[in-house]
């Protein structure tokens, strides 16, 4: 027996001892963090040798929880669409769940990458619960309770029919450090790596620098919402890509700007405003006279490069 498969025959009976009879662990076999999820699955009364669980939410209910994480959905996806490329041929599938454990997006096809039970394979599917108080200690569920990246190899993990499988699970963060779902991957057990943790964890990381980032710039489009005075964006070609809602107010328009040329706009008038923007050079309360709706407007313009 290799030294690999005699490790999981201790785990196996370990397992079989806490189970059955319901003796606490060798440390030096079971590690702490996954004696201390058996031990909250034995109190939640979780069926360790439950053939399957499938607690599926229906078609509207996953949309419903889609649609409130879809913040959360469109920093991931790109995210795990490239863990997923970079280990599609490892036969992994790449999974996200939202904070009450429910799988609102997997990459990949159970059946065909994993080569799992019919059982694993069955419930590895958008819309299925992997709350450790359902499915008991498992890579997506446990980093839910514990807020600490996990990886549960074979018979590790509690129930039964999970022990073909090895997954690794990190929380995901939102932009106030919050716990909002869970992000991993899952294989058979033979594919168990060290290194596999290490990309989730760095995923998750990835997709919660991204949510603060969205974040920020959601507070900046508030802000600039707010405030009296216009204010206009323009890309290096001088097109518009942002205005505001002052903006219009005080240029007296009734048009969306945004995607238009400043320069181009008023004819042959405006002829000191399009000097002062074609120089790209930082002007600071500067008197101007603009016409971009057949009424002249004088205004104070800024600009900064």
């Amino acid at each position: 027996m290799s030294l690999e498969n005699n490790l999981y025959a201790e785990i196996k009976k370990q397992w079989e001892l806490f189970v059955e009879h319901q003796k606490a662990p060798d440390p030096s076999i079971i590690r702490p963090e996954i004696q201390k999820a058996w031990e909250r699955c034995r109190n939640q009364k979780v069926n360790p040798y439950a053939e399957i669980h499938q607690n599926l939410l229906s078609p509207a209910q996953l949309a419903a929880r889609k649609w409130e994480n879809a913040d959360l959905l469109a920093m991931a996806e790109p995210v795990m669409e490239e863990l997923f490329q970079f280990v599609e041929r490892s036969n992994f599938v790449v999974w996200l769940a939202d904070v009450d454990g429910y799988m609102i997006k997997v990459v990949g096809d159970p059946s065909y990458h994993i080569g799992l039970t019919e059982q694993i394979a069955a419930e590895l599917k958008e819309g299925n619960c992997f709350a450790e108080h359902v499915l008991g200690a498992n890579g997506c569920g446990t980093p839910l309770v514990t807020g600490e990246p996990i990886q549960i190899q074979g018979a590790e993990h509690y129930c039964l029919r999970a022990h073909s499988a090895s997954g690794s699970g990190a929380p995901v963060r939102g932009p106030e450090g919050n716990i909002i779902g869970s992000l991993g991957m899952t294989g058979k057990k033979e594919l168990f790596h060290v290194h596999t943790l290490g990309m989730v964890v760095a995923a998750a990381n990835s997709i919660h620098k991204e949510l603060k980032l969205r974040e920020i710039d959601k507070q900046k489009q508030v802000i600039l919402e707010s405030l009296s005075e216009g204010i206009f964006v323009l890309n290096a070609e001088g097109y518009v890509t942002y205005q505001n809602p002052a903006a219009k107010r005080i240029l007296k328009v009734d048009f969306n700007l945004v995607g238009k040329r400043l320069e181009e706009l008023g004819g042959k008038t405006n002829n000191n405003f399009k000097q002062i923007i074609s120089r790209q050079e930082s002007v600071t309360d500067e008197l101007v006279d603009i016409n971009l709706s057949g009424e002249t407007v004088r205004v104070s313009l800024t600009v900064s490069p």
